[in-house]
């Protein structure tokens, strides 16, 4: 078997790594999966045993690539937020040498960076995509395993009160968004609705009819959640 892509070439059997004037030639376990990411073919490291290494970020681009391709959009955006802040802690990190204080580094580094509730997300991500690697034979058991689910701690909202307007007033009144939303209580997705139409200057009135919101990836107006 061999694979040609711009920047290598992988061949078998054996893992030696040859260097040419272009590229490298890299020899693996054929029976083991490669990786594409575009147009470039990613190869994994070879172990003493002549098996393959899985790091981390490979891993988990070929967990959503098999196992969470059906997941919506904003989903999607919401997990890569997070893998954002994962990825410096274990991205490069082998799936076998992942430790528990591994991923409790991680855990941590979301909870003081997003807060306590992406924290939570974050543990079930993490604890999903390792489960399913140990289902898929790349370790034996999961490090997340030995690790406590976050606690998230919820805070009381409270009214607004006079010195709060004080301080908001110089920020609201310079954005008519932010009016709107602030002293005629609409939503985002209604104010983003908003047309010329919409507006009654003669009577000062505006008409909220529609909102924008975005569904399966896709940014659509239809009909407010109330009237």
């Amino acid at each position: 078997t061999r694979w040609i892509t711009d920047e290598i070439i992988v061949t078998e059997p054996d893992p030696v790594i040859q260097q040419t004037d272009n590229c490298a030639s890299y020899q693996i376990h054929p029976r083991e999966n490669a990786l594409w990411k575009g147009n470039k073919l990613i190869y994994l490291s070879h172990k003493s045993t002549g098996g393959l290494i899985m790091i981390y970020k490979l891993w988990y681009q070929q967990y959503l690539q098999l196992y969470k391709r059906k997941i919506a959009e904003k989903t999607r955006e919401s997990y890569a937020r997070i893998e954002t802040l994962i990825e410096p802690v274990i991205g490069e990190k082998e799936l076998e040498a992942i430790s528990p204080d591994d991923i409790q580094a991680a855990l941590v580094r979301v909870e003081e960076t997003a807060g306590s509730r992406q924290a939570q997300i974050a543990y079930a991500l993490l604890h999903a995509a390792f489960s399913r690697a140990v289902r898929s034979r790349h370790l034996e058991r999961s490090p997340v395993e030995a690790i406590d689910k976050p606690h998230h701690v919820s805070k009381e909202g409270r009214v607004l009160e006079g010195k709060d307007w004080e301080l908001l007033a110089p920020v609201v009144s310079a954005n008519v968004a932010y009016a709107l939303m602030c002293f005629a209580g609409l939503r985002r997705g209604e104010v983003l609705a908003l047309q010329k139409a919409d507006i009654d200057f003669k009577n000062e009135f505006i008409h909220v009819c529609k909102q924008r919101i975005r569904t399966k990836g896709k940014i659509i107006t239809k009909t407010p959640k109330s009237e």
